[in-house]
């Protein structure tokens, strides 16, 4: 599990209370505001809800900052972090998003989870989406649900799912997804060091490799979060 501190009693009522009323003001403001909008302040009413629910069953989860687009991350681990979003084909979507700044690493992380899928099927009793994402540098494990938030009994329903969906995966992946994570992040460091060695070997004429699908290696705990996108469309702008 993370190691972030837990929430308990009035400091995380207080915590979703200060968001509740940040969600409110835009609400309130988003018709002279143009980042925000009335669908963003309804999506992130369901977030709140959500992972109000989520960080009383799993208190090591803190609430995340309010944010301006349809998904919202939280805690974040050297695997990249969790997620929950409203998708373009109007379905809840909750999932571990593998993204260390480098390609590379990601789909190493993916391909040793996906490698297991049933073992990961059985541990969380759902049907889980494997989702290498070959044209984008990150990679998702998701599960996903119908909702209509404009109405009660679909928005209700999503909800206890999104809750109960998010418990299950959390508990079995984390730890996993950050353990073998470090491990890979290592190993490919070791690697890179040796190839680089080798190239500085004046006994070889081994140029220094070189990828397509590096970038930066950010640092990650469970108090940091992924920046969030722009409300101006409902299409996510992720690596």
């Amino acid at each position: 599990m993370g190691s972030n501190a837990q929430i308990s009693g009035p400091s995380h009522k207080a915590g979703h209370d200060n968001w509740q009323k940040n969600v409110k003001a835009a609400d309130a403001g988003a018709s002279s505001q143009p980042n925000i909008s009335p669908l963003n302040a309804a999506r992130q009413n369901f977030f709140l809800e959500v992972l109000t629910d989520l960080t009383e069953c799993r208190p090591a989860i803190r609430l995340p900052s309010i944010q301006r687009a349809n998904w919202l991350s939280f805690a974040s681990g050297p695997f990249g972090y969790w997620c929950i979003s409203i998708v373009g084909d109007g379905r809840v979507r909750v999932e571990a998003y593998l993204d260390t700044g480098d390609g590379e690493t990601n789909k190493r992380i993916f391909d040793t989870f996906a490698a297991n899928e049933p073992t990961w099927a059985d541990q969380t009793g759902l049907d889980l989406s494997f989702e290498r994402l070959n044209e984008r540098r990150a990679s998702r494990i998701a599960a996903y649900h119908p909702v209509a938030l404009d109405e009660p009994n679909s928005e209700a329903d999503a909800r206890a799912w999104a809750v109960a969906t998010l418990t299950s995966m959390y508990d079995a992946l984390n730890g996993p997804l950050r353990n073998i994570a470090a491990e890979i992040r290592k190993t490919i460091a070791i690697e890179r060091d040796t190839k680089i060695s080798i190239a500085h070997d004046p006994e070889t004429d081994t140029e220094r490799p070189t990828s397509d699908m590096t970038g930066p290696v950010r640092s990650f705990d469970d108090t940091s979060l992924a920046p969030s996108g722009a409300d101006t469309a409902q299409v996510e702008n992720r690596p």
